[in-house]
């Protein structure tokens, strides 16, 4: 299980009382969120303070739920998510669920979230998509690199520039990871 901050914190198998603290101490704003993640298709996140309130959803492969309360105290989101680190079947049940598809909204339209929510929700879909566009160019990159050894071999002259080139792929792939990605943010 890992526990991943919004000011960059990661924490390996956190404890009950790492977790409650750690919501505790969130600050608000922009960076104020959580995901804990069992794997990268299942994880729960939440974002808010404990004066703000929190939003929490979670994702089980393709299927995404948020509650239906948008407003969820400190108090529940935490005893949700020691459940879910200490994988208890029933970790979710204190909460209504609603499934969610992922729409930015648009912000021109008053979408009844406060001002505060609604940033929140904008800057996270603005993370999404820039997570999707990254791996698409890691994608096409690597695609690339494999056509351009492939050519190299034919034309006889070997993996020699090959390797060099696959390497400096492999760099700029692992040196390309989003801010969103490297901050924990999940789509």
């Amino acid at each position: 299980m890992k526990f991943i901050v919004g000011n960059g914190t990661v924490i390996h198998n956190p404890t009950s009382d790492q977790i409650a603290e750690t919501l505790r101490d969130l600050p608000g704003g922009r960076d104020s969120f959580v995901v804990l993640e069992a794997s990268s298709q299942f994880f729960v996140q939440c974002a808010g303070s404990e004066k703000e309130k929190f939003l929490i959803e979670y994702c089980e492969g393709d299927n995404t739920f948020r509650a239906i309360d948008e407003n969820c105290s400190l108090e529940l989101v935490t005893e949700a998510l020691q459940r879910y680190a200490f994988a208890d079947a029933d970790w979710g049940d204190t909460l209504e669920w609603s499934p969610f598809e992922y729409e930015a909204p648009d912000p021109s339209e008053d979408t009844g979230l406060s001002p505060m929510k609604r940033e929140k929700l904008v800057d996270y879909h603005t993370r999404t998509i820039v997570l999707g566009r990254s791996w698409i160019l890691k994608t096409i990159s690597i695609l690339i690199a494999i056509l351009v050894i492939v050519q190299f071999v034919k034309s006889g002259w070997g993996l020699g520039i090959g390797i060099p080139i696959l390497i400096c792929v492999a760099c700029w792939i692992y040196g390309s990871r989003s801010n969103a990605e490297k901050r924990g943010y999940r789509h």
